[in-house]
């Protein structure tokens, strides 16, 4: 399932991520996070229909991504959080996110993309993001994150 709506404010994104279990969840929350910065013009190497950069074309840049917190919604704040500051610092688009370790309080991941000017994407400038909301829930077959966001 994929929601993304825009309301009253264009730096208010609201949006909601189902999928089959945590891991997975925090991928596809991170792969929405990056659809939004680029416009929707990138998602991750598996296609999933939108325009994929090839690793022969453009060198993939690796971050790893580590994170603790008290619960696992302070845990997805905290690691789109990285992903954007890193985004920021270094400039990469990030397209892949290979979760080694994830539990209800820490994170281990590695995430690859091509830098922005390599591949010629329009930098969006976020400063900070504000966590309006965000909550996970168990479903009967499936997790479910909603979230709602502030880009300043």
């Amino acid at each position: 399932m994929r929601s993304l709506e825009q309301i009253e404010h264009p730096n208010d994104i609201e949006f909601q991520v189902e999928a089959k279990d945590l891991l997975k969840l925090f991928v596809r929350t991170a792969e929405e996070v990056f659809s939004l910065i680029t416009g929707g013009k990138t998602h991750n190497k598996a296609g999933m229909g939108f325009l994929v950069y090839k690793k022969v074309k453009y060198e993939y840049i690796k971050e790893r991504i580590e994170c603790e917190a008290p619960d696992q919604e302070s845990l997805l704040q905290f690691w789109l959080t990285d992903l954007i500051e890193a985004y920021q610092r270094r400039e990469i688009l990030f397209q892949d996110f290979d979760i080694q370790e994830l539990s209800d309080t820490q994170l281990k991941a590695s995430c690859y993309g091509p830098l922005v000017d390599e591949v010629g994407e329009p930098k969006v400038k976020i400063e900070k993001v504000l966590f309006k909301r965000c909550a996970i829930a168990q479903k009967e077959k499936s997790v479910e994150a909603d979230l709602f966001l502030e880009l300043k």
